[in-house]
């Protein structure tokens, strides 16, 4: 929808003073939009200061996501000691759809721009902008179990934690420069997944100890592994149709100079790779 909404259902079943469930279901409608005040008709332009002028990119972008997690405990008894078990799983899924262009067929730099970058005067550049549109899924799926026990001022808290992080390209589709359909084609990506995931184990210690038959002084340690989220950046970098693709050309009758922003698929260790190049074309004076 228009605006953010959570809604969020949860029940804790007591089935015996000694065990007790926790299930719960979460929906985030979650997304914002960058919307420029010039609108989205004005040819937006860059001044030498930096200052844009007319309008500017529009941005907006969905992040829903849904939740499913069931938490319990217990407590057992093992001869002389009394053992607080906490364990639980959880399934996660977030999607997010990201739109970024500029008003109209692109942007342009002043004649302002031309004697500093080129050395001639009363020239100037246009960018015909191809909108950027991409989807993708990110998939969490989780399990801990956790064991709290004292024995005599001695209380230690053990647990491990699992996570499979995973991430999937949804299809996605960028529509030609409505200028130069030629040079700036439409494109389409049938989606896929990312090529990897990220696995983890990762522990958790503690320890505590009482000084003292009042106990009234404690002493505690821990040591823990934590495992960093898997975002959408990083599963983003095998989708070949991402970013504003965008070709430039002077206002006089020279060239086309083509630079595509594009991410292609290289293998798990596939990067940021930029411009890909420069293609010059002519540029028919009359056309």
């Amino acid at each position: 929808g228009d605006d953010p909404t959570l809604m969020k259902l949860e029940d804790t079943h007591v089935f015996s003073p000694s065990f007790y469930l926790t299930g719960l279901y979460s929906i985030v409608n979650g997304g914002f939009q960058l919307v420029p005040q010039g609108g989205l008709e004005a040819t937006t332009g860059l001044d030498p200061a930096g200052v844009w002028h007319n309008s500017f990119q529009l941005i907006q972008t969905q992040r829903p996501q849904e939740q499913l997690k069931l938490d319990g405990s217990s407590f057992v008894g093992t001869g002389s000691l009394n053992h607080e078990l906490r364990y639980g799983a959880g399934l996660r899924a977030a999607e997010v759809t990201s739109l970024s262009t500029f008003p109209g067929p692109g942007h342009y730099l002043g004649s302002e721009w031309w004697p500093t970058l080129f050395g001639e005067p009363n020239l100037g550049v246009f960018y015909a902008d191809r909108e950027g549109f991409a989807k993708s899924e990110q998939t969490y799926t989780s399990a801990y179990l956790q064991d709290t026990f004292s024995a005599g001022n001695l209380t230690v808290n053990l647990g491990l934690r699992y996570d499979l992080q995973e991430s999937e390209n949804k299809a996605s589709s960028l529509r030609a420069n409505p200028l130069l359909p030629d040079i700036m084609p439409a494109v389409t990506y049938e989606g896929g997944d990312a090529g990897f995931e990220w696995t983890s184990i990762v522990p958790r210690l503690g320890l505590t100890y009482a000084l003292g038959a009042e106990r009234s002084t404690l002493l505690r340690a821990s040591y823990s592994r934590f495992a960093d989220q898997l975002g959408t950046g990083v599963g983003a970098y095998r989708r070949i149709a991402l970013v504003v693709s965008s070709a430039s050309s002077a206002s006089m009758p020279v060239t086309i100079l083509r630079a595509d922003h594009a991410r292609r698929p290289t293998g798990p260790e596939a990067r940021w790779l930029g411009r890909r190049g420069h293609e010059a074309m002519p540029l028919d004076p009359a056309g």
